[in-house]
């Protein structure tokens, strides 16, 4: 008996200690595996993000935080920088070029066309035409003026001019009328420099175009030439009348010219100093109408600038 209970007693004390050795071993595993999975948290903790993807070709590449292009990728040249937030400065816009003049409306130099070509003319003008019948250069049969001799383009489609019969009695009528009844063979149409102030362009040219429409309408063998205004004293006048105003106001009757199948006369060619001032020798005293002698040069540079066709 005393035998079978020392057995027992050892037999248990063997199963103790392999029990014991059993659960240290299983501790010893398990505290390994924890300790490798911390270590790879802490690890993926602190490794560097992945590189990001070049943009495409052409574009500027990411670069790391040392401002260095990132692997593989050269430095972005510098015509490459990246877009400003800023939108591009628009370009200056082109000064419009000028409308070429059709050739063959200007009249050109030409043989002294003499007195008679100069017979066959009538002109409708304003104040400074008038000096024409004024200082006898021209009979009064030939100058068309209103009674006060100021003829604005916004008042040609009912203003009334003076009109001498072959009689020389003087009537008041229409230019509409005064047309169809003396069907001119040569009309210089000598106005502007009472409308410039104003009228815009629109309006300058509409009415001007007008006028000249409805003068071939009535009198369809009439040829038609546009004359320049006449140039001033830019000292002596206002700046709606001096004469970089007057100089894009003859543009404008060009254009009319051009547009109408008339003709265009520069006649300040004569008149006009070497800074396209009227010459002081021209002036009749106030630096825009002309003298005698003024209106002789002008009536030469018509018999020398011919229509021939």
């Amino acid at each position: 008996m005393e035998h079978n209970a020392r057995d027992n007693f050892h037999l248990i004390w063997m199963i103790a200690i392999i029990v014991c050795a059993f659960l240290g071993a299983f501790s010893a595993i398990f505290a390994s595996c924890s300790r490798v999975s911390d270590d790879g948290a802490a690890q993926a903790a602190v490794l560097p993000a992945a590189t990001p993807t070049p943009y495409a070709a052409g574009t500027v590449t990411d670069t790391a935080a040392s401002g260095e292009p990132a692997a593989g990728q050269d430095s972005a040249p510098a015509d490459t920088a990246q877009p400003s937030e800023t939108p591009e400065a628009e370009e200056a816009t082109p000064e419009p070029t000028p409308t070429p003049i059709p050739e063959g409306v200007v009249l050109e130099s030409t043989i002294d066309m003499g007195q008679s070509y100069v017979d066959r003319f009538v002109v409708l003008g304003d104040s400074t035409s008038y000096g024409l019948a004024a200082y006898n250069v021209l009979p009064n049969a030939q100058v068309w003026v209103t009674a006060d001799a100021s003829l604005p383009l916004y008042s040609q489609s009912y203003a009334n001019i003076n009109y001498y019969t072959a009689g020389g009695s003087m009537q008041q009528m229409s230019i509409d009328a005064a047309i169809a009844q003396r069907q001119p063979e040569f009309l210089l149409i000598s106005l502007g420099i009472d409308s410039v102030a104003s009228m815009t362009e629109e309006d300058f040219k509409q009415e001007y175009t007008d006028l000249i429409t409805r003068i071939q309408a009535a009198s369809p063998n009439t040829r038609i030439i546009c004359q320049s205004i006449f140039p001033v004293i830019n000292d002596q006048v206002t700046g709606a009348l001096k004469n970089d105003r007057l100089n894009t106001a003859d543009g404008w009757i060009i254009g009319v010219a051009a547009e109408t199948g008339v003709k265009y006369l520069d006649s300040r060619e004569a008149l006009a100093d070497d800074d396209g001032n009227l010459k002081e020798e021209y002036t009749n005293g106030d630096g825009i109408h002309l003298n005698e002698e003024a209106f002789r040069q002008v009536i030469q540079y018509i018999r020398t600038h011919g229509y021939l066709t």
